[in-house]
C-alpha cells in the first residue's frame, strides 16, 4: 500500500518476530471490512483502490492511527461508515493491521477517514470491573498484563498477549477512574507519586499486531511517524462520530457498611445480662416519681417490666454504653452496635431487667463498681496506715469511766460479719474494768480511723479505751543509735513489775542519814488510824547522774508513761531528751512512730474484705510481699480502688493504696482490651469489623439486558462489536441497608446484597434513558 508513512518505512525493526518478512504482505490499497472478526487477507466489502491518501501515525507506546482520504465521488463511498474496519499497513513489517473507523468529515471535494487500532478500539472504553487496585508481590508485567484483559467489562477472547519482561515489582494499579488501555500504557507519575500502569511500573516497549499485544523489553528505535495532511485537504465539518458514543454501561457502587443496630428482637437481652458477673452494688437515686422504672432491654421499644424505689441498694452486671456491641440472637458470629435509649449507660440487673444508669449512683457506703483488668501486683504498706495490722508489743490501762466502767473484748476489729463481741465459755460477754493493766502485741487502724489493740488471739480491745500513755504504761521498741549524755542526767531503772520508771539514788549510811537530819519514820493515816511507818526514803541520797560521755544506744528504746527512754550498755535508762543531740557525733536512734512505720512496712499485714466497701471486713490478713495475678478492680463509694485477691484458699479485697506493680514481675492493672467491659464476643477469627470493609456492587447476569456485568439497550440481544462501554460509579444513588446482614459471609466479609444490586440496576437504567446515545 502506498503512501502509508511520511518518514523512513522502516518502523520498530527490533525485537518482532524474527520469521515475519519485511516485504512479503505489503498492501497496494487499504481493505474496508464490516467487521473487526473478517478476515483481512480477503478484499473484504471493498479495495478502496482510489484513495487518495492513507497515512499512518505511530508514536512509542501509543496506539496507532490511521487518516484516509478518499474522493468524494469514489467508487464505495456509500460503504465507508463509523464502527466500519480499514486494513491498512502501519510499516513493512506490521502489515494488513486493522483500525476501526470512529469519525468521517465530509467536506465538498473529498472525505477524511479517522480509525483507531483494533486493539486501542477494543480497550480505550473498556472499563476493568471492579474498583479495588490491582496488586500484587514480586509479580511479572505479564501477570499484571493478565489481571487487566481479564477483568474487562467487556470480554475480548480475541486479544492475547506475549511479554518478554524478566523484571517483578510490587505492582499498584489503581483502576478506579482508567480504562484499561490506560492500565496498560500510562506514563509515568511526576514526582513521588507510584507508577499507576504496567507501563510505568515495567518500563519497555508495547507494539501491536491485530490483536496481539507485545510487551519487550527492547523493541527498537522509535521513529515517531506522524501523519502530515495533503495540500488538498480543506476544511472539514463533522458528519458522524463514534468517539463519544457508548454502546453499554458498566454501572458499579460501593461503600462501607456500618455495623447493624441491636434491636428488641434480634438480641437476647436476657442472655446477654447472663453474660456478666454481679458484682456490682449500686444506690437508686432519687426521682420526681419516688421510682426508676425497669425495662426488658436497653434500646427503643423496650417495655417498662418493674420499678425501683428511691434508696433502694441494687446488684448490677457489667454496663452497656451507647454504641458498644453485643452479638446477634439471629445470625451467629455477628456483633451489632447498640444504641441506648437516651445515650445512656444502662445496667442489668441481678434480679432481671435493666436500669438506666443515669438514676443509679455508687456514692452510698455498701455501692461500688466492679471492672475486669489485668495486672500483677504485690503488697507493699508504706506506714502503719488504716486497714494495716503490725505487731508491736507493749502494756496499757483500760481508761472507760462511763456507766459501768467496763469495755468489751472484740472478735475482730475492723467492721464485718466477724466483729462482735466475745463470750467466755459460759456465754457471758467479757469485760474488762477501768484501770486495769493490759498486755497487746498487735496494733491495727480500722477503716475509720480508729486504733485497736490485740491483748490475745481474736481479742481486741479499742484503742480510745485504752491508755498508752499513764505511769506504768510501758512499750518496748528496737533502737540504735551513738549519743553523748548531758552532763547532769539522771539514771534510771524500770521497774518491770510496776511498769514504772524509777530514779537511781545513792544509798546513805545511817551515820550519814542522821547527819543530815532526816526522820526514820514518818505517819500514816488519821486520827485514831494515824501510825508511824519507817520512812523509805531516809537512807536514799542524791539522784545518781550518768557520766557525761558518748554511749551506744543499741540495746533498745521503751516509752513509759509517755515519755521516752533509751537503755544504755551498762542496763540503765537515760531519757531522750537528755541526748545531746548537737553533739557532733551524736546519731539519734529512729523514733517509734518511724519504727512503727518500718515494722508495718516490712512486717505488717493488709485486711482483707469480703466486698470493696466498708463494714465487709473478711478478718483474714495478708502479709507484706505477696505478689498477685490480678483479674477485677473495682472503685468504691469513697473514691478507692481495691484490687480482688486469693490469699491461702481465701478471696477477697485489698486496697489498691497498699498494693505496687514496680517489681520486675508487675504489671499495672488495666483493662485488657477496649472491650474488656462490654458485651462485645467477637474475635479476630470469627467476624470482621464491617467499618473497615468497602464493598463492590456490580450488576448480574440475571438481570435483563445485562452481560457480564454491562447494561446494554433494551431489545439489544447481542452485544455489539464495539467495546465502547461507559464505567459509571453510582456509589451516591445506593442507600446500604445495615439492619439487612444477608451479604455477610461466614469469615465476615461483606458482599453486595440482593437490594444493594437491585438499587444498581435502577440507578443504571435511569443513566441508561437520559443519557445514551446508540450508534447502530
Amino acid at each position: 500500500m502506498v503512501d502509508t508513512a511520511t518518514t523512513e518505512d522502516t518502523g520498530y525493526a527490533i525485537g518482532l518476530d524474527a520469521e515475519q518478512s519485511p516485504y512479503q504482505d505489503v498492501m497496494q490499497c487499504p481493505l474496508l471490512l464490516g467487521n473487526a472478526v473478517d478476515d483481512a487477507s480477503t478484499q473484504g466489502e471493498a479495495a478502496l483502490f482510489d484513495y487518495i491518501e492513507c497515512k499512518v501515525t505511530w508514536n512509542a507506546n501509543q496506539i496507532p492511527t490511521l487518516q484516509l482520504t478518499y474522493p468524494e465521488d469514489g467508487k464505495f463511498i456509500k460503504l465507508i461508515q463509523v464502527e466500519k474496519v480499514i486494513v491498512g499497513d502501519i510499516n513493512r513489517i506490521l502489515t494488513h493491521q486493522k483500525f476501526r473507523i470512529n469519525e468521517v468529515l465530509r467536506s465538498d471535494q473529498n472525505i477524511v477517514v479517522n480509525a483507531t487500532h483494533i486493539v486501542g478500539e477494543y480497550l480505550v472504553n473498556n472499563p476493568i470491573k471492579g474498583s479495588e487496585p490491582i496488586t500484587g508481590a514480586n509479580v511479572t508485567a505479564s501477570w499484571c498484563i493478565g489481571e487487566i484483559l481479564g477483568h474487562l467489562a467487556k470480554p475480548v477472547p480475541e486479544l492475547n498477549y506475549d511479554s518478554n519482561m524478566t523484571k517483578v515489582a510490587n505492582a499498584n494499579i489503581d483502576i478506579s477512574n482508567t480504562n484499561a488501555l490506560n492500565a496498560l500504557l500510562d506514563a509515568d507519575q511526576m514526582g513521588d507519586k507510584p507508577g499507576n500502569s504496567v507501563l510505568a511500573q515495567y518500563g519497555g516497549d508495547f507494539y501491536f499486531d491485530n490483536t496481539t499485544i507485545y510487551h519487550r523489553e527492547n523493541a527498537g528505535k522509535d521513529r515517531n511517524i506522524t501523519v502530515r495532511y495533503g495540500e488538498n485537504i480543506q476544511t472539514y465539518s463533522q458528519e458522524k462520530t463514534i468517539n463519544d458514543m457508548y454502546v453499554g454501561i458498566y454501572a458499579f457502587a460501593t461503600y462501607n457498611p456500618g455495623p447493624a443496630l441491636a434491636t428488641l428482637n434480634n438480641v437476647d437481652w436476657n442472655g446477654v445480662a447472663d453474660l456478666t458477673d454481679w458484682n456490682s452494688v449500686a444506690t437508686v437515686t432519687y426521682n420526681a416519681r419516688g421510682a426508676v422504672d425497669i425495662y426488658n432491654a436497653p434500646v427503643k421499644g423496650a417495655q417498662v417490666i418493674g420499678q425501683l424505689t428511691t434508696g433502694t441498694q441494687i446488684q448490677l452486671g457489667k454496663p452497656i454504653n451507647d454504641g458498644q456491641t453485643v452479638s446477634s440472637s439471629i445470625k451467629a458470629g455477628v456483633q451489632l452496635q447498640v444504641n441506648t435509649m437516651n445515650g445512656d449507660q444502662w445496667y442489668p440487673l441481678a434480679s432481671g431487667g435493666w436500669i438506666d444508669g443515669s438514676f443509679v449512683n455508687f456514692d452510698k457506703t455498701g455501692d461500688y463498681v466492679v471492672n475486669n483488668v489485668v495486672g500483677h501486683i504485690h503488697t507493699a504498706i508504706d506506714s502503719a496506715g488504716n486497714l494495716v495490722r503490725y505487731p508491736v508489743n507493749g502494756t496499757g490501762t483500760v481508761s472507760y469511766t462511763e456507766g459501768y466502767k467496763n469495755i468489751h473484748v472484740y472478735y475482730s476489729p475492723d467492721q464485718g460479719s466477724q466483729h462482735f463481741r466475745v463470750k467466755d465459755k459460759h456465754g457471758n460477754e467479757i469485760k474488762i474494768h477501768n484501770g486495769t493493766k493490759l498486755k497487746y502485741d498487735y496494733v491495727t487502724t480500722d477503716e475509720n480511723g480508729k486504733t485497736w489493740y490485740r491483748i490475745g488471739p481474736h481479742q481486741w480491745v479499742y484503742g480510745d479505751h485504752l491508755s498508752t500513755n499513764k505511769n506504768g504504761d510501758v512499750q518496748a521498741y528496737s533502737s540504735r543509735g551513738y549519743g553523748l549524755v548531758k552532763s547532769g542526767a539522771k539514771k534510771y531503772a524500770l521497774n518491770k513489775k510496776t511498769g514504772t520508771m524509777e530514779v537511781q539514788y545513792h544509798h546513805l549510811s545511817l551515820t550519814a542519814a542522821r547527819k543530815q537530819h532526816k526522820k526514820k519514820y514518818i505517819y500514816k493515816g488519821k486520827g485514831k488510824k494515824k501510825h508511824p511507818v519507817r520512812n523509805p526514803n531516809y537512807q536514799r541520797g542524791k539522784a545518781i547522774t550518768q557520766k557525761h560521755k558518748y554511749y551506744n544506744l543499741n540495746y533498745g528504746q521503751v516509752r513509759v508513761g509517755g515519755v521516752l527512754y533509751y537503755k544504755l550498755s551498762n542496763g540503765s535508762y537515760v531519757k531522750a531528751s537528755d541526748i545531746d543531740k548537737k553533739a557532733s557525733r551524736t546519731t539519734v536512734p529512729e523514733s517509734p512512730s518511724k519504727i512503727i512505720s518500718n515494722i508495718s512496712k516490712n512486717r505488717g499485714k493488709i485486711e482483707m474484705y469480703s466486698t470493696p466497701s466498708k463494714g465487709s471486713a473478711a478478718n483474714w490478713s495478708i502479709p507484706a510481699n505477696v505478689e498477685f495475678d490480678i483479674s477485677k478492680s473495682a472503685q468504691g463509694a469513697d473514691g478507692k480502688t481495691w484490687y480482688q485477691v486469693t490469699y491461702k484458699g481465701v478471696t477477697g479485697w485489698i486496697p489498691a493504696e497498699y498494693t505496687s506493680s514496680s517489681g520486675n514481675n508487675d504489671l499495672e492493672p488495666q483493662a485488657p482490651d477496649s472491650s474488656a467491659n462490654s458485651y462485645d464476643e467477637s474475635s479476630d477469627e470469627t467476624i470482621a469489623s464491617p467499618q473497615d470493609q468497602t464493598v463492590h456492587v456490580e450488576l448480574t447476569d440475571d438481570l435483563d439486558n445485562v452481560v457480564n456485568g454491562v447494561i446494554y439497550p433494551t431489545g439489544f440481544n447481542n452485544s455489539p462489536e464495539n467495546a465502547h462501554i461507559m464505567k459509571l460509579d453510582l456509589s451516591n444513588c445506593i442507600k446500604h441497608d445495615d439492619q439487612d446482614l444477608s451479604g455477610l459471609q461466614d469469615d465476615g466479609t461483606y458482599k453486595a446484597t440482593a437490594t444493594d444490586i437491585q438499587q444498581l440496576y435502577q440507578a443504571a437504567l435511569t443513566k441508561r434513558i437520559s443519557n445514551w446515545c446508540y450508534s447502530y
